[in-house]
């Protein structure tokens, strides 16, 4: 999956969902900031994906393009493992039979591919590892063929939304990441645009839609990740959480975690460290925020 490339001044990212296809492209300036160039979602079901692709590469003129994608988190697993003491290419197999028994599905359906831990991590001798349903990837890059596109990476939740999360630095302190998706959420530790932990989160934001006071559950998971993290990665300072764009109060979200939390929250910050082709409206960057943050990839690996 995670392959090194030299840089691109485009990135084209198209991604998969249950009700349609993202599309974002970012462009790099001679400034270093990047710039969303086009951004839309197409309304679809799976059956009517190929179609829509297409249409998307048609009207985009993509044909032929190099391109990225994503995996959704119920197609994987990102795990820690203890880096075996073995020759380089022998790594990945090493690793296939350490984790073997945590992945939860068959070995022999999963890819395995791995990354290192940021260089101020306190256990040097770990790597991250991503075990994707062999599957999924299939589909993909059979659909990606298709649409005469070339698939260049497909990366992972937690390394798309750490890129946003990079967007938002400010000091010298890492932040902490609360994504709040349809049925599940995710909370991630990152500094100068590394990911150093996560924790993913049972509820989403249609259970909190729909109960209200499920905040107190999110918020109390949130402050034991904190109070883990703070014990475990004590050089690495936090003070701020940044939670993502969802349908729903997101007001009322940030004013309860404020109050209820050791670090202080606000919402995401689009407009900073990012320029924007158009104005694109907030419903349209929170649909296709995990397009944004994989196609802000400026390498294949963290």
């Amino acid at each position: 999956m995670f392959k090194r490339k030299k840089k691109s001044p485009v990135q084209n990212t198209i991604g998969f969902h249950e009700d349609g296809i993202c599309y974002v492209q970012v462009t790099r300036q001679s400034t270093g900031v990047p710039r969303i160039a086009a951004l839309e979602f197409f309304s679809c079901d799976i059956e009517n994906r190929i179609e829509t692709l297409n249409t998307l590469v048609k009207k985009y003129k993509l044909k032929k393009s190099e391109c990225s994608s994503y995996l959704r988190v119920d197609d994987y697993r990102l795990l820690s493992a203890d880096k075996p003491e073995v020759p380089e290419e022998d790594l990945i197999d090493a690793i296939r039979w350490e984790i073997k028994d945590m992945i939860g599905f068959p070995l022999e359906e999963a890819t395995i591919d791995v990354f290192p831990v940021p260089e101020d991590a306190v256990n040097q001798n770990q790597l991250n590892v991503v075990a994707a349903k062999k599957v999924v990837i299939t589909e993909q890059s059979s659909m990606f063929k298709e649409a005469k596109l070339n698939l260049k990476m497909i990366d992972i939740e937690e390394l798309a939304y750490r890129n946003i999360a990079a967007t938002q630095e400010k000091e010298a302190t890492g932040s902490v990441v609360l994504i709040l998706q349809k049925n599940h959420g995710m909370v991630l530790f990152c500094k100068a645009g590394e990911l150093h932990f996560s924790r993913r989160l049972a509820a989403g934001y249609d259970l909190l839609n729909s109960e209200p006071g499920q905040i107190e559950a999110i918020a109390l998971e949130i402050q034991r990740s904190i109070d883990y993290f703070d014990r475990h990665f004590a050089n690495v300072g936090i003070n701020n959480l940044i939670l993502l764009p969802y349908p729903g109060n997101e007001e009322n979200t940030v004013s309860f975690l404020n109050n209820n939390l050791t670090v202080s929250c606000s919402l995401v910050d689009l407009t900073m460290g990012l320029e924007w082709e158009r104005e694109f409206n907030h419903q349209e960057k929170a649909r296709c925020l995990l397009a944004i943050g994989t196609a802000l990839r400026v390498e294949s690996v963290t």
